[in-house]
């Protein structure tokens, strides 16, 4: 279980901060020293005497030379619209674009969702500063509107897309979050969407926009189904960050439902991240295996959980609790046998990756837990009534927030009690 992320406006904190740098002015260097007159050879002609060295005093203090001017990033390519800006448009996008410069003004401006017209405009120039295209992406996630015009829904999906390639942070930031609202609302995703994402998914060695794009793609449709996912997922999972590994993960496996195309591709990547040396991936390896029993297909059930049994007795709280919780997950009974030796651990079972820098500079954290009451015997309680759910004999308990140890060491005895009076009517461990 990972934590989601809001998206709201720290957003337009960030953006001033580039919007302030990007903004500035660079002042253009003057060559220094003086010009010569030639020398004409004519009488009467005065010829300037070239200026001497000097030397300078003893006291003088050392100048520093001067820096290099630093050039200006190129304007992004132009993204052409179909429906094609009046010069009314333009105008008013151009009045728009100095109010979003305007530190003091811009907060305003992003949320008037009637100016979503002129906010796609300014996305999509080829003109604009990146921190002001930044802004504009921003103010289109604000001014979202499912039942808007399919027209203006084609160009905002196709200036999203366009801006998911960029290099720029404060650009490829904000296009992240304008592609989510479209990619949550939209059945099946556009498909230039996708591919734009799926490119920054693919990025094995960054830390920042593959974790951001598997987070877009998680709130998508029918995701697995697009041409270039699997190579773009196997790249993922394969990560050198663990919280884009763990990511990957959860998000194929909130994605997973029914048949899962080149199942056997993904099945084999994944049984090999169990043996992962990040508490986060191995974790998620489990709950990610566990779609590929179908439900209440009790035989696909049997060679998933025997990968999954081992790790109840990983070295990790989060881990065992994570195996513990597919394994209800795909209602291998059998393994109650095992819950039950677990049922006086009461170990923490959260768990944080290590830190990243986002897009936006600051320090990421991907938070795992791995029950309701972060515990483990929580865990194990829980995994014991998901699995009799649906018994006539089951197994129920409940934790109040105001006496959470009480109530999970009454749980616990109460588990135990069941089991012994259950437990030969539970298949055996195979």
């Amino acid at each position: 279980m990972r934590r989601s992320r809001l998206f709201g406006l720290a957003g337009l904190a960030v953006l001033a901060f580039w919007g302030a740098e990007g903004c500035k002015k660079k002042d253009q260097e003057q060559p220094t020293g003086a010009a010569t007159a030639p020398d004409s050879g004519e009488p009467g002609a005065t010829t300037e005497p070239a200026a001497q060295p000097t030397t300078p005093a003893a006291d003088a203090e050392p100048t520093e030379p001067a820096q290099p001017t630093e050039p200006e990033k190129p304007a992004l390519a132009e993204v052409t619209l179909k429906t094609a800006p009046t010069a009314e448009e333009q105008q008013a996008a151009q009045e728009l674009a100095a109010k979003l410069a305007d530190l003091a003004q811009r907060e305003a401006e992003l949320g008037k969702p009637e100016q979503a017209r002129l906010f796609l405009v300014l996305a999509a120039s080829g003109k604009t500063e990146p921190p002001t295209i930044g802004a504009a992406l921003l103010g289109l996630a604000y001014s979202w509107k499912e039942d808007a015009e399919a027209a203006f829904l084609e160009d905002y999906r196709a200036v999203v897309a366009a801006r998911l390639g960029a290099t720029e942070p404060e650009v490829l930031g904000p296009a992240l979050k304008a592609a989510k609202k479209a990619v949550a609302s939209t059945d099946p995703i556009d498909p230039a969407l996708v591919q734009a994402l799926l490119a920054l998914v693919a990025r094995p060695d960054d830390p920042a926009a593959p974790y951001e794009a598997l987070d877009v793609l998680g709130s998508g449709k029918k995701v697995l189904e697009a041409a270039g996912t699997k190579d773009a997922f196997l790249a993922a999972f394969g990560s050198t960050h663990p919280h884009v590994a763990a990511t990957a993960l959860t998000t194929f496996a909130w994605l997973a439902s029914g048949t899962i195309p080149d199942a056997e591709a993904y099945r084999a990547k994944i049984e090999e991240l169990l043996k992962h040396a990040d508490p986060a991936v191995r974790g998620e390896a489990c709950g990610a295996l566990a779609e590929f029993v179908p439900f209440g297909d009790a035989e696909a059930a049997v060679p998933i959980a025997k990968l999954l049994l081992p790790l109840l007795d990983d070295e990790n709280p989060f881990v065992r609790s994570r195996a513990a919780s597919s394994l209800a997950d795909i209602k291998y009974k059998p393994a109650i046998h095992a819950f039950v030796k677990h049922l006086d651990d009461p170990a923490p079972n959260t768990y944080d990756t290590p830190s990243w820098k986002t897009l936006e500079g600051n320090d990421g954290w991907d938070h795992h837990d791995g029950s309701a009451w972060s515990r483990v015997d929580d865990a194990m309680l829980r995994a014991i009534q998901s699995i009799t759910f649906f018994d006539d004999v089951k197994f129920e308990y409940q934790v109040n927030v105001g006496s959470v140890e009480a109530d999970l060491a009454a749980a616990v005895e109460a588990a135990k009690a069941w089991y012994e009076a259950h437990k030969a009517d539970i298949p055996p461990l195979e």
